[in-house]
């Protein structure tokens, strides 16, 4: 009898691994049952095409965004125009910034606009771009019209240092490739 008793109980309870096995499942069934049910993308597509005022936000977003990338292709064709310059054995005729200074002064005057916009629309790395390219731009418009090599040298060296070039070069290809959100490029911001 008492035999029997122990091969009753044996019978009844199972091993500790099949306790969790059994509770794996029903986890899994539970999060089947909620996944089914529940219609997670049609409610987040509801809430931003119900809210027009989302979407104009959106849509200024997306303007400023295009503005910036506009300006940011004005000023590297500015920069690599005086980056690449030829500096020795050159005339005093072919060191005239003249063009160049009054590109920087429109480009400057651009930018203070650009940077408000950029700052309603939280777009804080484009901001911070801009700031830069803004100092560079100041240098190459208030460049003497004397025979002056070292006030070129330091504006090429400028550009160097602060890798404006590349930093531009890195914001074009996130602003072409549709997916720009500051939030996601938080980490990027660090880098540059």
């Amino acid at each position: 009898t008492i035999e029997n008793k122990e091969q009753q109980t044996k019978s009844v309870f199972l091993p500790r691994w099949g306790y969790q096995a059994i509770a794996a499942s029903v986890i899994l069934l539970i999060g089947i049952f909620i996944g089914r049910f529940m219609d997670w993308e049609n409610k987040t597509n509801v809430l931003i095409t119900d809210n027009p005022e989302s979407e104009q936000n959106l849509v200024h977003k997306a303007a400023v965004t295009r503005q910036a990338a506009e300006y940011l292709d004005k000023s590297k064709v500015l920069l690599l125009g005086v980056v690449n310059m030829e500096t020795e054995n050159v005339s005093q005729e072919s060191m005239d910034l003249s063009y160049q200074q009054g590109i920087s002064e429109n480009l400057i005057r651009e930018a203070a606009v650009l940077k408000k916009k950029l700052s309603e629309t939280d777009q804080i790395r484009l901001k911070t771009l801009i700031s830069e390219l803004e100092l560079i731009l100041m240098q190459i418009s208030n460049y003497e019209q004397e025979f002056d090599v070292p006030a070129i040298e330091l504006i090429k060296s400028s550009v160097d240092n602060r890798g404006l070039l590349m930093k531009i070069n890195v914001e074009e290809m996130i602003l072409s490739s549709g997916k720009y959100d500051e939030k996601k490029n938080e980490k990027d911001r660090i880098r540059l």
